[in-house]
């Protein structure tokens, strides 16, 4: 048991390396495609293009040789800063390396780029507790405040945000060749107040205090008014269904007794129309009695509909107590109960 146990786990090892190996190929294949591509259009001149493949081989596989085409790249595309770093790190991990001829030609490259730096030192006027900056969407934190930093040349976007202010968002073009750009975030602007939002009215009441809308007791008014009518629709529906049922009944009672039926119903075969008598009778039953409770419901909310609407004021004065008018139910049929303090 031991040993399968022993095996299994042989097995799954060797199955996840060959999978991180095979994983590691495919970068590895598609990191040298375009490195292939992005070299042969670095000859032809697609500087831009050429620069795009090869980023995007370094990412895959950052390896020494792709980092120095690389770099060689930015430097023919204009972008100093990008070159200049690229360089130094190709310079450290060359000296790492061992590789004299790669660490030469880097630490000749950095000095070539470094008096051709374009700088550009963000200040920011009155700091603020939260205060966020931003240059072309990377973080510049408190540390960086001041200090010129190269760049590439183009457009530079310093973006400025904290809580309470209004945000800050400005562009400037930076022009190549040697020289130091001062970006200044100005003193936030303080953020209009938010407005409130529709409160109580003076009683308490969201419904509003006189002050010219319906109120909520009189919109519940007319709710309940619409669904009153909308019930004593269906009742009127059910009592539809009931005649129907009735006059049904009627007729398989007079056709049993024509065929001479016994009184009762035996089964479906043997008194198929007093059977058919007794069923209509249930459905009238049930129908009747759903459409008198419905009259009663639709009813009772109707006539409380009307007189919420017509006795209750648009709005509520702190103060006032207002009487709760009640539809109810019962076997007997509807009504309305008034509760409350007056």
């Amino acid at each position: 048991m031991m040993r399968r146990a022993t095996l299994g786990c042989l097995v799954l090892g060797s199955t996840l390396l060959v999978s991180v190996a095979a994983r590691a190929d495919d970068k590895t294949a598609a990191a040298e495609a375009l490195f292939n591509e992005g070299q042969k259009l670095f000859n032809d001149g697609a500087i831009n293009a050429a620069c795009d493949k090869l980023q995007e081989s370094y990412n895959l596989d950052p390896a020494m040789g792709a980092l120095l085409v690389l770099a060689a790249c930015h430097e023919k595309q204009g972008k100093t800063a990008s070159a200049w770093s690229e360089f130094k790190t190709l310079e450290s991990q060359a000296q790492r390396a061992g590789r004299k001829d790669r660490e030469e030609f880097a630490h000749e490259a950095v000095a070539r780029l470094e008096p051709k730096l374009r700088k550009v030192a963000v200040r920011v006027k009155a700091p603020v507790d939260g205060i966020e900056v931003k240059r072309n969407g990377v973080p510049v934190g408190k540390a960086q405040w001041g200090l010129p930093i190269p760049v590439d040349p183009g457009t530079i976007k310093i973006e400025a945000v904290a809580p309470g202010k209004k945000p800050h968002s400005a562009s400037v073009d930076v022009a190549p060749g040697p020289g130091l750009t001062e970006l200044e975030v100005p003193a936030l602007v303080d953020a209009p107040a938010e407005k409130p939002g529709p409160g109580p009215g003076p009683g308490g009441d969201s419904g509003g205090g006189g002050g010219g809308g319906l109120g909520a007791a009189k919109i519940a008014g007319i709710a309940m008014g619409v669904t009153g009518l909308a019930a004593a629709g269906v009742g009127v529906g059910f009592h539809i269904a009931a005649l129907k049922a009735d006059s049904k009944q009627t007729e398989n009672f007079s056709t049993a007794n024509q065929k001479n039926e016994p009184d009762k119903c035996v089964d479906d075969s043997t008194t198929p129309f007093r059977c058919a008598a007794d069923s209509n009778g249930k459905a009238k039953r049930f129908d009747q009695t759903m459409a008198f409770v419905l009259y009663g419901v639709g009813g009772a909310l109707a006539i409380g509909g009307v007189v919420l609407f017509l006795v209750m004021p648009s709005g509520d004065k702190k103060g006032e107590h207002r009487p709760l008018i009640v539809p109810t139910v019962g076997q007997e049929g509807g009504g309305l109960s008034v509760v409350g303090r007056f």
